[in-house]
């Protein structure tokens, strides 16, 4: 005998639950890459200064 929707209800709030749990560890997946992405450009943007900072300190007279 088929199927009504009602009768498909808790195979797809099954589904929707596991669904929204892979949703959620991708959600924090791309906030830790977000952080690590802040760090390294806040990490390589000091690092561009320092080199400014030597190179124009270095090419300047005393």
């Amino acid at each position: 005998m088929p199927r009504t929707a009602v009768g498909h209800l808790p195979d797809l709030l099954a589904r929707f639950e596991d669904v929204s749990k892979h949703v959620s560890s991708a959600d924090k997946a791309l906030t830790n890459v977000r952080a690590t992405a802040d760090g390294l450009r806040a990490a390589l943007a000091a690092q561009v200064q320092d080199a400014h900072r030597a190179l124009t300190d270095g090419a300047q007279p005393k």
